[in-house]
């Protein structure tokens, strides 16, 4: 009886520690965003639309990506648009028209944003 004793005391230990580490990894990787935009510095006017392709790799689960005009400051100068996604790979092929008529002539940004819920990855161009 005493040398079960010393054999399930030890395992026992071994169990425990085990189920104790295995607690939910959090996802600590950002996604990665390849953005294809036109050449910085190309005029358009108004009612024009801009292509955006981008592509958006992640190693869990990607859940949004949000496209948004915005000033020199970072100031939104139109409203943006937000996709859902799903999937741990998403190629986008998208357009923004450029609709704000008030908007004085000089240099904006297309700001592309995508998340996997935990991480986000941010590229101005």
């Amino acid at each position: 009886m005493r040398s079960v004793r010393y054999i399930l005391s030890p395992l026992i230990l071994i169990l425990s520690a085990v189920s104790s580490c295995n607690k939910d990894k959090k996802d600590t990787i950002t996604p990665v965003l390849r953005l294809t935009l036109t050449t910085p510095g190309t005029h358009y006017n108004m009612f024009d639309t801009i292509p955006i392709v981008a592509t958006f790799p992640d190693e869990t689960q990607l859940t949004k990506t949000e496209i948004s005009f915005r000033d020199m400051n970072g100031i939104p100068v139109q409203a943006s648009f937000s996709i859902p996604l799903s999937g741990k790979t998403y190629n986008l092929n998208s357009q923004l028209e450029l609709y704000e008529f008030r908007l004085p002539s000089g240099n904006y940004n297309i700001e592309v944003t995508v998340s996997d819920g935990e991480n986000i990855t941010t590229k101005t161009n």
